[in-house]
C-alpha cells in the first residue's frame, strides 16, 4: 500500500500521514489538488472543516498563493456563521 510519509525536523522517525490529524490530511489533500487542477478550477465544500479555527485565515492566504502559482480559479463554501 502507497502511503504519504511526513518528516519533521522535531521528530526522529518519518510518519505516516494518516498518523496526523484530519485537519492536517485535509490541508495536504487539498494542496494537492492544485497540482491536477493547474489551469482549471478547484472546488471546496465546507472549506473550514476540520481546520482549526485559529488557521482558518492562514490556510485561505495559502490556497490564494496556490491559486496563483498553479494558475486555478478556486470556488469555496463556508458554512460556519462564527468565522469573520
Amino acid at each position: 500500500m502507497q502511503r504519504f510519509l511526513v518528516t519533521v525536523r522535531v521528530f526522529k522517525e518519518t510518519l505516516d500521514l494518516t498518523r496526523y490529524g484530519e485537519g492536517l490530511q485535509r490541508i495536504f489533500f487539498i494542496s494537492l489538488l492544485f497540482a491536477s487542477a493547474q489551469n482549471g478550477i478547484i472546488l471546496i465544500d465546507e472549506f473550514e472543516n476540520a481546520i482549526h479555527t485559529e488557521l482558518i485565515a492562514q490556510f485561505a492566504g495559502f490556497i490564494d498563493e496556490l491559486s496563483k502559482l498553479f494558475n486555478t480559479q478556486v470556488f469555496l463554501t463556508i458554512l460556519s456563521t462564527g468565522i469573520n
